[in-house]
């Protein structure tokens, strides 16, 4: 090779790690914080944790109904998210085994199915992967990949209408220091201001038990509204009320302008920032660490530093 040769020039940024970082996995262990677990070796907490929590007992008796002899959903599909998809194996195989569901590869199981009986070769059951949509909306499209009948929604949800499917909700029943939070609600607000008590769905059925500790206090409380394709394991909505912000309230109407909202849980930066324009103030509680937060929100700050940009 001459010296006048010529060497086409680099195109690319050398990359080494003063350049690029990446992100590494530390563990592949999933913490199943929502069960709020005091052994997390303990199998058989973990099981009657699972149970107690997804209200399995009542989501069986729903799947067992029949309709002139014949199971009325036959082709069920399971949505979670990502944080309890570590729980979906076990739930399956509880499933299987007591609605006597043989597993696909096969029907004849000793897990599934007693020496005196056959195994149930009508219904089958599905996880659904990667969902098309928010973790919250139930996902028609993938459910009829396989011709799914029923969809049953774990974790939290939106309960928005649902076009085709039937779909049972399975929100979950999380627990949360009900003293902690009535002491936080007494050191942020005095009696006199007006106050509404709001949380992501899995929460909701607790919110009476706080208001019920604040008899002085002018609360409200945002349930959760009905469907009319869809059912809530664990959890009855109340039949009437005012809706708005997705959520039930038992007035005709109300001025949120003059209300205080106290959150249980953070919301997604869409809902937080409705809520933020429509509410006097906003705080948020995180029952994982116990503190609240009144803002600024670092993710509303930075939607509103682009739109400032843009």
């Amino acid at each position: 090779m001459s010296s006048d040769t010529v060497i086409a020039p680099s195109l690319s940024t050398a990359q080494d790690d003063g350049t690029f970082t990446y992100d590494k996995v530390k563990s592949t262990t999933k913490e199943r914080k929502h069960l709020n677990l005091k052994n997390p070796l303990d199998t058989s907490e973990i099981k009657s944790k699972i149970w107690n929590y997804y209200s399995l007992s009542e989501l069986i008796q729903y799947l067992s109904q029949k309709e002139n002899n014949e199971f009325k959903y036959k082709r069920i599909t399971l949505q979670f998210p990502d944080e309890l998809i570590c729980d979906s194996a076990t739930i399956v195989h509880d499933l299987q085994r007591e609605l006597n569901i043989a597993p696909q590869n096969s029907l004849h199981s000793s897990d599934c199915c007693q020496d005196t009986c056959e195994p149930n070769a009508t219904q089958r059951i599905w996880i659904l992967a990667d969902t098309s949509y928010s973790a919250c909306c139930v996902d028609e499209v993938a459910a009829e990949h396989v011709k799914s009948d029923l969809v049953v929604h774990f974790g939290d949800a939106c309960l928005n209408e649902i076009d085709k499917l039937q779909a049972v909700f399975v929100l979950g029943r999380p627990t949360l220091d009900v003293e902690a939070i009535v002491k936080q609600i007494s050191l942020a607000y005095s009696p006199e201001q007006k106050v509404v008590l709001m949380s992501d769905a899995p929460h909701t059925y607790l919110l009476p038990e706080i208001a019920k500790e604040l008899p002085d206090y002018d609360i409200l409380i945002a349930n959760l509204p009905k469907t009319s394709r869809g059912r809530i394991i664990g959890y009855t909505p109340p039949a009437t009320g005012y809706r708005k912000f997705n959520r039930v309230f038992n007035i005709e109407e109300v001025d949120f302008a003059e209300y205080e909202l106290f959150h249980v849980t953070s919301p997604e930066s869409p809902r937080l920032l409705q809520l933020a324009t429509n509410f006097a103030s906003v705080t948020t509680y995180d029952p994982i660490s116990g503190t609240i937060s009144t803002g600024p929100f670092p993710n509303l700050m930075r939607r509103y530093k682009y739109v400032h940009q843009a």
